[in-house]
């Protein structure tokens, strides 16, 4: 939930706001960790041009739902909603890089995904903190939602990827379980599975929660300075993204030094 809970906790005149924005962002992330099976089997049956614009309006629904949240209860199904269609957007870009592009533009690409879905991160943050301010918690919501909206009305005008089966929706789905039980059978698979669980999962807890509450709680920032120290964090990792991307496809070539050195160097740098 980030800054925006703390504006949103005021609201409701919720007595512990860092446990609300502890459980309306624990709502988010496991709904949407709970989501990336169905969503990835879903993604490849039926396609982005379906199944990704079906995730993104669920988004856009539980934007606006946590723009016109009564309660606290509402605000973490809302947020649950939220994280349940969120978990479209980079699977579904995953599998339209993999199947429009060489993959010798693989990492370059997904950095570039990344580079975007972060600079959605920096407004999330310093940005969304100073529209709290100007035009209020629910208008800054709400400008969410809408934004989400347009991009799903994007997605038919833009995508044409139906999946395996454009015609016949079982098979599909039925063609898309037996590659599943491939990738689970792949000795490489569950490497990359924990090294993301664990790298990605810690950036996220620490950009959402742990860096908020050291910065207000520890260094005695203000809620302004503090968005804007998590800013520098997320622009960070846009500047090693591109570099990643450049040097895997272009230079070196290689996806594994690049995965060691980046989780390694989490390890060491995140205590």
């Amino acid at each position: 939930m980030g800054y925006v809970g703390d504006f949103l906790a005021k609201e409701l005149n919720i007595e512990d706001p860092i446990m609300f924005r502890s459980i309306s962002s624990a709502a988010y992330f496991y709904s949407y960790a709970i989501a990336q099976i169905p969503t990835g089997v879903l993604l490849d049956s039926l396609g982005i041009l379906r199944y990704g614009f079906i995730g993104v309006v669920v988004m856009a629904f539980g934007g606006f739902l946590s723009a016109f949240a009564l309660d606290y209860p509402m605000v973490v199904l809302s947020r649950a909603i939220i994280g349940f269609g969120a978990a479209v957007v980079f699977v579904g870009i995953q599998r339209y890089i993999g199947k429009y592009y060489p993959i010798s533009l693989s990492a370059s690409l997904t950095s570039l995904a990344s580079i975007i879905g972060n600079v959605g991160a920096i407004y999330a943050q310093f940005p969304m903190v100073i529209l709290a301010y100007v035009i209020g918690v629910r208008g800054s919501l709400l400008s969410l939602a809408i934004l989400t909206v347009i991009s799903a009305a994007l997605i038919p005008l833009t995508i044409r990827d139906r999946g395996l089966e454009s015609t016949n929706i079982s098979i599909g789905l039925k063609k898309t379980v037996k590659c599943l039980s491939i990738v689970m059978r792949n000795p490489h698979s569950l490497s990359l599975f924990t090294a993301v669980f664990i790298g990605y999962g810690t950036l996220m807890l620490l950009q959402t929660i742990i860096l908020r509450d050291y910065a207000i709680d520890t260094l005695g920032l203000g809620m302004a300075e503090a968005s804007s120290l998590i800013v520098a964090v997320t622009i960070g990792y846009i500047i090693g993204s591109m570099i990643a991307g450049v040097l895997s496809d272009r230079i070196v070539k290689a996806r594994k030094p690049f995965l060691q050195y980046a989780y390694l160097t989490t390890a060491i740098m995140m205590p």
